[in-house]
């Protein structure tokens, strides 16, 4: 005996190998009942969501290829510019003027 049910558990049903069969209606009024495997397109491809499996080896070699960039960047910052000279070391104060550039040349 066959019962109507919906398509997720007639899927349930086919895949624990039962008979499952689909029936179509069709403009004429006209029904037709064939196989559930004759109905799904054998050329398609059947992608399915499924959870990620963690893969230790991959997380440890991408760790690996991130730890030296920031190494690199960390060593990049620690190399700071000279200090500019200030008021005193010049002998000029901030804001004055001597007349003269920074390189001693009259303006």
């Amino acid at each position: 005996m066959y019962t109507e049910m919906s398509l997720k558990e007639a899927l349930k049903y086919f895949m624990k190998g039962r008979k499952v069969l689909v029936l179509n209606e069709y403009d004429d009024k006209s029904i037709s009942a064939e196989r559930i495997e004759d109905c799904l397109p054998k050329e398609a491809k059947y992608l399915v969501d499924v959870p990620a499996v963690p893969n230790p080896e991959f997380e440890q070699a991408v760790q690996d290829m991130v730890e030296p960039d920031q190494n690199e960047n960390d060593a990049e910052g620690d190399e700071q510019l000279p200090p500019r000279p200030t008021g005193e070391e010049t002998g000029k104060r901030n804001g004055s003027s001597s007349g003269e550039d920074e390189q001693g040349r009259k303006k």
